[in-house]
Formats: C-alpha cells, structure tokens, sequence
C-alpha cells in the first residue's frame, strides 16, 4: 500500500472515532503540526466523495460520508451527523488532539471489553504510555453552556460513589489514579470556580480503608465553536 493511502485510511479511521475533525487538528497529528500541510490529502477525499465540509463559522469542520465508512468497512448506518452535539464532539477532539500530551478516545466496543459490567456510556480518552507508568483512562465531561455547575457536581459525586461501591470494575483504578476525570470548559473563571467547588465539596478525594487517596482530576480549557478561529489563529501565533 503506497504511504499516501496509508494516511488517507489513516484520516478516514480518525474522522470516524471522533464523528468530525478540523484541519488544525489533521495537521498536528498526521502532517507534523505544519499550517495547512493537511490541504491536498482534504482536497482529496473531499474529491473523492469520502467526507463532508461543513461550516463554522469562518472554519469547517468534516465527517465522513456513507461512502467514506464503507472504504474503512464500516457500515454506512454508524455515521450520524453530529447536530447538536458539535460543541461536545469538538471539545473532545480539542482536547485528545491539541492539548498536552496527546490522547485517544477509547472505542465503547473497547470499553466494553475491559469494563463489561461497569456499563461505562460517557467518552472516556487514554494517555500515552510512560515507561514508569500505564496511561490513566479519562471520563470526558463538557461543561457546556446547557449543563449547571450544580449538575456536574452532583453527577461527579454519583459516580465516585458508584466507583467506589465493592465490586466496582472501576475501584481499583480509581485508588492508584489509573482512572480519573477530565472536566473541559470554555472559560478559565468556570475552571476556577469548579476547581473551589469540587474542594469545597470534599470530591477531590476518595476514601479506603481510613486513607486518603486523591483523585485524578483534571479541568480543561477548550474552545467552543464561536471562538474556535481566534483559538487556532492565537496558536498559530506562538
């Protein structure tokens, strides 16, 4: 298989897991983080019927097409537009892609087949791989504008409870924070105010056994669709 189609199977299968994607994000991961170097290989499957382009504001975002998911064998049926859902799907691939280090979203069927009884619905991502310690397996929450600060609160509460229950596939992970929670907002004064919140609210640690054991807790800034282009140009500009 020549190299260039390699990369294009490459960037079907990315655009696939993360349901869209953006060019910054091509260039960093595929093209050496290079401006625009991803143009021709876009232009291609644009050509070529593989992928979509849509607007945002003065960017696009793209996904794959039924035609795209059958040359990667998927069925057509699996890709859905993402509607009203970009903004979460775009702080995703914002944050695996374009934060430090990178990650990668975990497929559900692989969820599924390390945690078959955990039933764990949200995104979650995984870092690298460090020699001195395996990645730390991150479940991926948006505050988005819709969500309260109270709500996400509270369903961060839930789930430590439940991931601490006995018997929890999760438990184990928690403890030696190989399993953690990744917070993305758009605004650095709702990351501070989360981060008091969450101490305040005694959710930044678990308890076993008497002992104190902190929780991998991360708040994330991630642009939404109305700043994506001042966030790529500022980047850009460094």
């Amino acid at each position: 298989m020549k190299k260039a189609t390699k990369k294009k199977y490459r960037v079907l299968r990315h655009i696939a897991r993360y349901r869209l994607t953006i060019r910054a994000v091509l260039d960093r991961k595929f093209f050496g983080d290079v401006p625009d170097k991803c143009h021709n290989v876009v232009q291609d499957l644009l050509r070529q019927g593989l992928i979509s382009q849509h607007s945002l504001g003065n960017h696009s975002y793209y996904q794959l097409t039924q035609k795209g998911a059958l040359e990667i064998r998927l069925q057509p049926k699996s890709i859905k537009l993402v509607g009203s859902k970009i903004r979460e799907h775009l702080a995703i691939l914002w944050y695996c892609h374009m934060t430090r280090p990178r990650r990668e979203l975990v497929s559900p069927e692989r969820l599924r087949d390390y945690f078959p009884d955990a039933r764990l619905q949200a995104p979650h991502c995984v870092g690298p791989t460090r020699a001195d310690k395996p990645p730390c397996l991150y479940r991926i929450r948006l505050a988005g504008p819709n969500a309260s600060d109270s709500s996400l609160i509270k369903s961060l509460r839930e789930y430590l409870n439940n991931a601490m229950s006995p018997g929890s596939e999760i438990r184990p992970l928690l403890l030696s924070r190989l399993y953690g929670f990744a917070i993305l907002c758009h605004s650095k004064e709702r990351i501070q105010y989360l981060h008091k919140m969450v101490q305040r609210k005694g959710l930044s640690t678990v308890v076993n056994r008497g002992r104190h054991h902190q929780v991998a807790l991360q708040f994330v800034l991630v642009p939404g669709p109305e700043n994506l282009g001042v966030t790529i140009h500022g980047i850009r500009q460094k």
